[in-house]
């Protein structure tokens, strides 16, 4: 009953997420890549936030193959955990990674040239 409850509430705080980090970037009148970019440039969103809580609650996935509650091994539960835990904290928190945010989002989209006049429209 435990991990049902544990999943449902992931879930709920994962489409949180997903409905916030949409509203960012609908609400923007720029383009696309100025509007991923604003995600986590804007001082008043509170996605970072939410997201921090929703990626930390993963740390209980580690207690949950400590104590033998799921099957996965808990070695490689930790590394995906932490990995995905620290790449987090990190773009959050780097001004540069930022950057390479904006930077990142314009390859994308100049490596997709269809979508570049899809997303533009």
């Amino acid at each position: 009953m435990y991990l049902i409850l544990y999943n449902i509430v992931c879930c709920i705080g994962w489409a949180i997420v997903l409905t916030m980090g949409l509203q960012t970037v609908l609400a923007y009148d720029g383009s696309i890549k100025d509007a991923l970019a604003t995600v986590y440039d804007d001082s008043s969103n509170e996605l970072p936030t939410y997201l921090y809580y929703v990626q930390t609650a993963a740390l209980l996935e580690i207690l949950h193959s400590a104590l033998g509650l799921v099957r996965s091994p808990l070695f490689v539960t930790a590394m995906q955990v932490g990995s995905r835990i620290a790449a987090l904290f990190a773009i959050v928190n780097s001004p540069l990674s930022q950057g390479e945010f904006r930077r990142y989002s314009f390859h994308f989209v100049w490596k997709f040239r269809w979508m570049k006049y899809i997303l533009e429209s």
